[in-house]
C-alpha cells in the first residue's frame, strides 16, 4: 500500500487563511484616526449649534424686549389744543410726547410719555457695552414717579427719526422748518447704533404727521 499523500498548498494561499499581528495593529490604528475625526466633528457640529442657540436667543430676547414699545409710538398722539410746545421732542437720548397706549398699561386716553436711552445698570468692566432704554412712570397721589427698564440694546445706542419724505433727522422737530405744512409728528422713530448707524429697532406711525385741528365757525353777524 502506498502512503496518503498530503497535498501540496502554495505558502500564499496558506498566509491568506487570517490576519497577521502587523495587520491587526495597522488596522486598530487607521480605526483610531476614523473615530477621532468623526468625534472631533461631532463636537464641532455640537459647539456651533450651541452657539446659534444662544446667538438666536440673546437676539429674540432683545428684539422682543425692544417690540415692547411699539405700541407707544405706534399710537403717537397730537393734542388738538393749541400750544406753542410741540406735542413730541425727541433728541438722540430722550423721547417725549403723547400716546393712546401708554407701557404703563392705562387706559386713560391721551397721556404724556417720556422715554431714555443710557448706559445699562448691569455694565461691568471688561463686558460689552449695552443701552437700556427706559420708561418713566408718572406719579399720581398714591406712587411716587418711577423709571423701569422696557428694552436693551448692544453698543452704544441712540434715537433717530425719519419724517415723511425719508429723511431722517438727529433730533425732533428738525431744526428747519421751510414747509407750508410741517409735521408735528414723525414718520419712523428707530434706535440705531450710535458708531455705525446700524438699526437696531424700528418704530413706525402710520397716523397723521401734521396736528389736525378743528375749522372755526364761520363769524355771523347778530341780527339787529
Amino acid at each position: 500500500m502506498h502512503p496518503a499523500k498530503i497535498p501540496n498548498r502554495p505558502l500564499s494561499a496558506r498566509s491568506q487563511a487570517g490576519l497577521t499581528l502587523v495587520e491587526l495593529l495597522v488596522s486598530m490604528v487607521i480605526l483610531s484616526f476614523v473615530m477621532t475625526l468623526v468625534s472631533e466633528a461631532v463636537y464641532q457640529v455640537s459647539q456651533i449649534a450651541r452657539a446659534a442657540d444662544a446667538t438666536t436667543r440673546g437676539l429674540g430676547a432683545r428684539w422682543g424686549a425692544g417690540w415692547s414699545a411699539s405700541g407707544v409710538f405706534a399710537n403717537l398722539l397730537a393734542p388738538e389744543e393749541p400750544s406753542d410746545k410741540p406735542p413730541m421732542v425727541g433728541s438722540s437720548t430722550r423721547v417725549a410726547g403723547f400716546t393712546a397706549r401708554p407701557l404703563s398699561g392705562g387706559d386713560t386716553g391721551i397721556e404724556p410719555f417720556e422715554l431714555q436711552l443710557g448706559p445699562a445698570q448691569n455694565n461691568r468692566p471688561g463686558d460689552a457695552l449695552t443701552t437700556d432704554l427706559i420708561m418713566t412712570l408718572p406719579g399720581d397721589n398714591r406712587r411716587a414717579a418711577s423709571t423701569q427698564v422696557v428694552a436693551s440694546f448692544p453698543g452704544r445706542a441712540e434715537f433717530a427719526y425719519v419724517d415723511r419724505s425719508g429723511l431722517t433727522l438727529p433730533v425732533w422737530p428738525p431744526l428747519t422748518r421751510n414747509e407750508l405744512a410741517p409735521e408735528d409728528l414723525p414718520r419712523v422713530v428707530m434706535v440705531r447704533e450710535a458708531g455705525s448707524g446700524q438699526v437696531l429697532m424700528w418704530y413706525g406711525f402710520l397716523g397723521e404727521t401734521i396736528r389736525q385741528t378743528a375749522p372755526r365757525a364761520p363769524f355771523q353777524a347778530s341780527p339787529q
